[in-house]
């Protein structure tokens, strides 16, 4: 009995030694930086031959942007431009060809980067989720003249997203 009644009588003095309390408010924050994703696809017009018809290919670059943020995605000349033209080029020879954006005009990087001035960015606003875009290609085999040489024919785009 001894002991309860030790037990019942620290807890009143534990009661007692409280004599109020008080509050406070702690603000608790964190900034999300916005998170941008660009990502491509290959354009593979595959095999040809010479005096075939234009070959067409498709490929997609694919955006995050943040929600509501405008943005513009640019592709620059690539490595073997010439002649006002993009070209894939094996060690000799090249043969030019086109990237159009979704609505149908060349898609370049006009008004920034400024390598490929005849085709202009496509341009959106950021949802925050993926976004995909169409890449149409046209390798423009029908005006070969002569026969090229056999073998891979290569070139590479610079995809760039502004925000």
């Amino acid at each position: 009995m001894k002991k309860w009644a030790l037990v019942i009588l620290a807890i009143l003095l534990a009661a007692v030694a409280v004599a109020g309390s008080k509050s406070a408010t702690m603000h608790v924050s964190a900034k999300l930086a916005p998170t941008v994703v660009v990502s491509t696809t290959n354009l593979d017009f595959g095999t040809w031959r010479y005096r075939d018809s234009d070959r067409k290919a498709t490929a997609t670059v694919s955006v995050v942007i943040p929600a509501g943020k405008a943005f513009a995605i640019t592709m620059d000349a690539g490595l073997h431009y010439a002649g006002g033209v993009r070209n894939v080029q094996n060690a000799t020879f090249r043969v030019p060809y086109k990237i159009l954006g979704p609505s149908g005009a060349l898609w370049g990087d006009k008004g920034y980067a400024g390598t490929f001035t005849s085709g202009t960015p496509v341009r959106g606003t950021g949802t925050g989720n993926v976004q995909t875009f169409k890449a149409s290609g046209v390798l423009q085999t029908k005006n070969v003249t002569r026969c090229y040489a056999v073998g891979l024919y290569t070139d590479s785009v610079t995809v760039t997203v502004y925000y």
